[in-house]
């Protein structure tokens, strides 16, 4: 606590505190006023911009509470403006808490007057914010008006974008505690690092905003992948290998097994494998076969690695691994994904160049693999010491076909081809794409200035399938 809340006035009317840490917060608070303005006029501009790009006005759950749960996600993103450490990332990394907390006190229904003056405005998301930043902005003078009255109160932040922001913030906070207290002011417009966090928070309302309005409207359409090639490949992707399995009825208690993929001790009789070889290969067992424009096959060779034929150095090319560690050539399965992403295939009902993958400006060719003793599923992760090794493959399917004696089960990597579309079904524009996508989710960058890569906007953003 303050030694004394005893203040006077300046001239200009002020406060002036006799403890020196209430007029450092004081100032930080006018900052903060100063900030919430900025970026809502800010996020303004740029929410207009978006909703004329995604062709929708508001969020799904047109709330004032999810008005209020949107700006936390976005004044969270302060937090990782600056760097860590320093006396302005500390400070941020607070004013994200204290502000995140206030947004969710003036849009929670207990609070009539705020909650209903946003919900007023829940046809448009860039009204609401306008609307949420006036209310953020009174709850902060009441603060500096009584801020004796406020120290202790406690805005509950919901780390609506970063979990370790979520809990309890109080004014309080912004003056550190008796054994380190925060002696530095949150960077002042207009110094070059207030200019930097409201350059930041003005992309990041972007990108909420196009993460909350995408998904209204807009769908994911999966493409059925490679067509049957008369041999099969159940996994529509890549094998590394398979069992022969006695029945479905094996198969089910094994992939249910706490054991699996290992094969449990009272399955042995009935599970044959693993095998590496392509067991109905036109080429041979050591080459997996795929097929492209009119049926023109393309063939991706094994390594003379015996325990790890296909996820080995094999490739075209010689082994070939950047500075991060990841394989930028090297390897038959990473050969398939650039023919793809070159053009080389079709899917189902797709026979010609033209309708082929990559057919649309939207396109997302994408896998999983999970490295052994990892918890994590990577999406197109490219790593050596992920990629290399057989067990990073995590897809598996089961055919039953009846020209055998046994079942089989199949290991590998399923490959995914996912399009954006519209209500209508139409797919997105290249303009569109190219002011969405900062890449080609495989590392290639397609405009720096995108509003995100890929990746992000199928997995993250919440976008139903079609």
């Amino acid at each position: 606590m303050p030694s004394t809340w005893a203040y006077k006035k300046s001239e200009s009317g002020d406060k002036i505190y006799d403890d020196h840490i209430l007029n450092i917060v004081q100032e930080n608070l006018k900052t903060i006023y100063q900030l919430v303005d900025d970026v809502c006029q800010d996020a303004k501009i740029n929410i207009l911009y978006v909703q004329n790009n995604v062709n929708t006005k508001t969020v799904k759950d047109s709330t004032a509470q999810a008005a209020g749960f949107w700006f936390s996600k976005l004044i969270e993103g302060l937090g990782v403006v600056f760097t860590a450490g320093t006396p302005a990332a500390i400070i941020a990394t607070i004013v994200c808490k204290v502000v995140s907390g206030i947004a969710t006190k003036v849009t929670d229904p207990s609070n009539h007057d705020s909650y209903n003056a946003v919900q007023a405005k829940a046809n448009d998301l860039k009204d609401m914010t306008e609307e949420l930043g006036e209310q953020i902005q009174l709850e902060i003078a009441k603060c500096l008006e009584d801020m004796e009255g406020m120290w202790l109160f406690e805005y509950k932040s919901p780390g609506a974008k970063y979990p370790e922001l979520r809990g309890i913030a109080r004014i309080a906070d912004l003056a550190g505690t008796q054994e380190n207290p925060i002696k530095d002011y949150f960077p002042k417009k207009p110094s070059t690092d207030y200019v930097l966090a409201r350059q930041r928070l003005g992309k990041f309302s972007t990108y909420e905003a196009a993460a909350s309005l995408l998904p209204v409207k807009w769908r994911i359409r999966d493409h059925k992948a490679f067509p049957s090639d008369g041999i099969s490949n159940f996994l529509k992707g890549w094998i590394v290998d398979w069992y022969k399995v006695y029945s479905r009825g094996t198969w089910d208690s094994w992939r249910s097994s706490s054991e699996f993929p290992n094969v449990p001790g009272n399955l042995r009789d009935d599970i044959e494998g693993p095998y590496q070889n392509i067991e109905r290969s036109q080429k041979g067992e050591a080459w997996q076969r795929f097929l492209g424009y009119s049926g023109w096959c393309y063939d991706y060779g094994w390594s003379g690695n015996s325990d790890n034929r296909w996820m080995d150095w094999s490739g075209r090319k010689e082994k070939n691994v950047d500075a991060k560690l990841d394989i930028v050539e090297g390897t038959s399965f990473l050969d398939l994904v650039q023919d793809i992403l070159d053009g080389k295939y079709f899917g189902y009902g797709q026979f010609s160049e033209e309708a082929g993958f990559p057919n649309k400006p939207s396109y997302l060719l994408w896998y999983k693999t999970k490295k052994p003793g990892e918890n994590v599923e990577i999406v197109n992760d490219k790593r050596e010491y992920t990629l290399t090794n057989r067990g990073c493959a995590i897809d598996w399917v089961y055919d039953s076909n009846s020209i055998f004696t046994w079942g089989r089960a199949y290991r590998g990597i399923t490959l995914h081809h996912y399009y954006l579309v519209d209500e209508n079904g139409g797919h997105a524009s290249e303009e569109f794409c190219h002011w969405l996508f900062m890449d080609n989710g495989h590392g290639k960058i397609l405009n720096e200035n995108g509003v995100a890569g890929k990746i992000d906007v199928y997995h993250n953003w919440g976008i139903p399938m079609e």
